[in-house]
């Protein structure tokens, strides 16, 4: 009888979809600071800035 595994890290599936997830979240930071710094360049800076820091810190 073979042992069962839980360990997937060897599943090319579960790195595919884990590789996905972290190219998206990349993304989503990455809009986030383009328009975080768009914000910050006018003088005040809008309270809308403030959702922008809050998305990059959260897909970080």
């Amino acid at each position: 009888m073979t042992p069962v595994s839980n360990d997937i890290s060897d599943d090319p599936w579960a790195q595919r979809v884990y590789l996905m997830w972290l190219a998206r979240d990349t993304r989503y930071a990455l809009a986030a600071l383009t328009a975080l710094i768009a914000y910050a360049q006018n003088t005040p800076v809008p309270p809308a800035a403030w959702v922008c820091f809050e998305d990059f810190l959260s897909f970080l």
